[in-house]
């Protein structure tokens, strides 16, 4: 029986917390709002999610229990709430993808950059001769090659950075 009503307290107890999910709200460096699971500036304005959870009941948010009357969220923003938490979620995976595309571009520069070098130290050792020159032209058409191969892939990764920054500017409209 001590059983029993242990299950049906934790039961209770657990879907009471898989409807509830805490937030707060804050602004980034640039003005624009900013939600987080945990507190992310000092004027962070905290708030719940209260999802379906087991009880099947509606998704609505509210302030904390805890925040005060200058954190809480207005009510005529608690329904688009959720919808700026996915927003701002979605602006930040936005930017890490920016950031990594970015960071591939450096290393495809580089590394096009250190096997040209490698072909222009090569160049420097052709005799000046009709073998030399030939040498010669065929190490510059290799370079030419390398040059357009990586010019490409850095001409792909750009493209790929501009339609992400049009998804954040579409998203960072909704917040």
């Amino acid at each position: 029986m001590k059983h029993g009503l242990a299950f049906a307290v934790l039961l209770a107890i657990t879907t009471t917390a898989s409807a509830q999910t805490q937030f707060y709200k804050c602004k980034d460096q640039w003005g624009q709002p900013v939600f987080s699971q945990r507190p992310c500036g000092e004027n962070a304005q905290a708030g719940t999610i209260t999802g379906p959870g087991r009880n099947g009941g509606p998704v609505s948010t509210s302030p904390a229990p805890t925040a005060t009357a200058a954190t809480t969220t207005a009510p005529s923003q608690e329904p688009n709430t959720w919808d700026k938490v996915e927003a701002s979620r979605l602006l930040r995976e936005a930017e890490r993808e920016i950031d990594r595309r970015e960071d591939r571009i450096e290393y495809l520069e580089a590394e096009r950059d250190k096997k040209i070098a490698a072909l222009r130290n090569k160049k420097r050792y052709a005799n000046n001769n009709l073998a030399g020159a030939t040498w010669e032209e065929s190490i510059s058409s290799e370079m030419q090659a390398i040059n357009d191969q990586y010019q490409s892939k850095i001409d792909s990764e750009l493209r790929k950075i501009d339609r992400l920054h049009e998804r954040a500017d579409r998203v960072s409209e909704r917040l």
